[in-house]
């Protein structure tokens, strides 16, 4: 299983698989989504006009240096393209989609290198997080960012620990990364709900990608608003880097009620405490269920986000699921053996189920 998520294939009465806000969905973004089922028998705006204007005004940048999509997932892939990599520096263990972006370049054969089509598949080195650090991104990360690499990720907070990459620690890999013509792909989907935002200065990212033109920023509403169905991503980068990305998307990718949901996203963030309710939130609930799973004997890694990683010699994926309950089995993970498990952060009520029913097991 390459993602979370497959309540179509399983019974499921909870889904600990999928990392979305515990808080729901409010009540403007609700609205927002329904109105733009109205405009459904038109076609969207091609050129995103009044989105690109909402996200602007959001992350503080002009309307050229963003442009959203049909979910994180398409921006990843198409910035892939843009960079058209001939070697790539891979941070194992990391999110499975990164992988997936890789192989599809490799498909078309493509390579920047080259500058044509060609045969042969991309060069990802890998560097591997250590288990014995919580597998969290040191500096000797550094040494592995040399001149012939064309392409890294990071993901802030990391996917599938949750923890947050230290501040000092990203501006020495983003320096390096400009210093060594290193594109960087920074994914900072579940930023949101992580206990870093709280304590950002307004415009992060638009103060990176002005220092740092190798930079994409991938973002998402999908997770903050709990509404994957209606994928709902964006990138954040020098105009012409988003030029380069749009000549690789389809027309018309995103769809009328996405976008009216898109712009409403933007205006909860700006004009409401939703983001830091949302960190609250999940850092209470993040914290019992860490106690409650150490207290049961179960090896639970720090995190700083809406999930958490465990590690068991329990089956523990099946034995859940035959109580209802899906989590996200992590062993096709590259750098995770077998008995590590993601498990989202939800509500008070559907924790409690969790831990009881793993109290009773065996």
């Amino acid at each position: 299983m390459a993602h979370g998520g497959d309540i179509y294939r399983n019974k499921v009465n909870i889904d600990f698989s999928v990392n979305l806000n515990p808080l729901p969905v409010p009540g403007a973004v609700r609205e927002a989504a329904i109105a733009g089922l109205e405009k459904a028998s038109l076609y969207p705006d091609i050129k995103q006009d009044r989105v690109r204007n909402a996200l602007a005004a959001l992350e503080g940048v002009t309307s050229g240096c963003v442009y959203s999509g049909s979910g994180a997932s398409e921006h990843i892939m198409a910035c892939v393209r843009a960079v058209a990599p001939g070697k790539v520096l891979l941070c194992v263990p990391c999110y499975s989609g990164y992988l997936h972006a890789l192989r599809s370049v490799e498909a078309t054969g493509l390579s920047k290198q080259q500058g044509c089509r060609v045969s042969h598949g991309i060069d990802i080195r890998e560097y591997r997080l250590n288990k014995a650090n919580g597998f969290r991104i040191d500096r000797d990360i550094l040494d592995h960012m040399t001149e012939d690499i064309d392409l890294m990720f990071l993901t802030d907070p990391w996917n599938p620990t949750g923890t947050n990459i230290e501040d000092t620690l990203l501006s020495e890999i983003l320096d390096r990364a400009l210093a060594c013509h290193i594109c960087v792909i920074l994914d900072l989907s579940f930023l949101p709900m992580s206990d870093k935002v709280i304590g950002l200065p307004p415009f992060y990212e638009a103060e990176l990608i002005n220092k740092y033109d190798n930079l994409f920023i991938i973002k998402s509403f999908t997770k903050l608003f709990a509404l994957p169905g209606l994928r709902m991503g964006y990138v954040i980068s020098s105009p012409s880097n988003i030029t380069d990305i749009i000549c690789l998307l389809p027309e018309w990718n995103l769809s009328s009620v996405a976008a009216e949901t898109m712009i409403a996203c933007a205006d909860v963030i700006k004009n409401t405490g939703h983001v830091c309710d949302s960190v609250s939130l999940i850092r209470r609930e993040r914290e019992y269920l860490t106690g409650a799973l150490r207290q049961l004997g179960y090896t639970v890694y720090d995190s700083d986000t809406s999930f958490i990683l465990l590690e068991t010699e329990q089956d523990l994926y099946y034995k859940l699921l035959e109580n209802g309950i899906l989590i996200r089995d992590c062993s096709d993970y590259r750098g995770l053996e077998q008995n590590f498990y993601r498990i989202a952060v939800r509500e008070h009520a559907s924790n409690e189920v969790l831990i009881r029913c793993l109290a009773s097991m065996p």
